[in-house]
């Protein structure tokens, strides 16, 4: 529940923003297989190794080892203007490069969303690279929020992870579209098993949408998991 504030004797409880998520995958599935989409859009992914019923964020989560994935090949025609995705990750490790989400393989276009590395970027499909802030030294066994946004029509990305926010705007990513170059998938390289980027760890909530979310919006996700709100 948000912070209620008294006003003029009465209490006064502030509207935290509703986000219609495009895409929403709780994780919380009781059998292997199908990755279940509760935004109503039917976009339901392909749990390729990962262990179901781990503790989550929210109930219950996937936990990866290195080896696995989930193909969210449904959403890799939605990233044609603004967009944000992002997920909840808990890992208790100090590898490097572990691929929260990834759209683009080793040289293709769309975005990668780091956790334990100095550098998240996004990439148009004519190569134009935006390079974006920090996520380090968060393999510490605790749950962190981890966003990434794109807005093409001011050319601006934003990396959230937990208070922290990296904002960067460059000219030449104004209407640059980044189309995923291969499968949309959390957790590993996407197209294949690459344990150098692998994600070591539990993840939760899984959150895609097809515009740029505000800071507001963000921050309503961070202190009231909103995410899972929407079914």
């Amino acid at each position: 529940m948000g912070l209620r504030t008294t006003i003029f004797g009465s209490v006064y409880a502030p509207q935290v923003p509703v986000i219609q998520w495009d895409g929403l995958w709780k994780l919380n599935e009781v059998s292997a297989g199908a990755v279940l989409d509760s935004s109503g859009n039917g976009k339901d992914g392909v749990n390729v190794g990962a262990t179901i019923g781990a503790v989550g964020k929210f109930g219950s989560g996937y936990s990866y080892d290195g080896g696995d994935k989930v193909v969210l090949s449904a959403i890799n025609n939605d990233f044609t203007g603004s967009f944000s995705i992002g997920c909840w990750a808990k890992a208790n490790t100090t590898k490097s490069f572990m691929r929260l989400i990834d759209t683009m393989g080793v040289n293709g276009s769309g975005c990668i969303l780091y956790m334990n590395h100095t550098n998240s970027f996004l990439r148009a499909n004519d190569g134009t690279q935006m390079n974006l802030g920090n996520t380090s030294n968060l393999g510490n066994n605790l749950w962190h929020l981890f966003f990434m946004t794109f807005d093409i029509t001011t050319g601006t990305g934003c990396l959230y992870s937990d208070t922290q926010t990296y904002r960067v705007t460059q000219a030449n990513m104004i209407g640059k579209v980044l189309q995923p170059s291969r499968d949309v998938t959390a957790g590993n390289y996407a197209g294949a098993f690459n344990n150098t980027y692998s994600y070591v760890g539990i993840q939760d909530e899984i959150m895609f949408k097809k515009e740029a979310i505000t800071e507001e919006e963000y921050l309503s996700i961070y202190n009231n998991g909103i995410g899972r709100e929407q079914n």
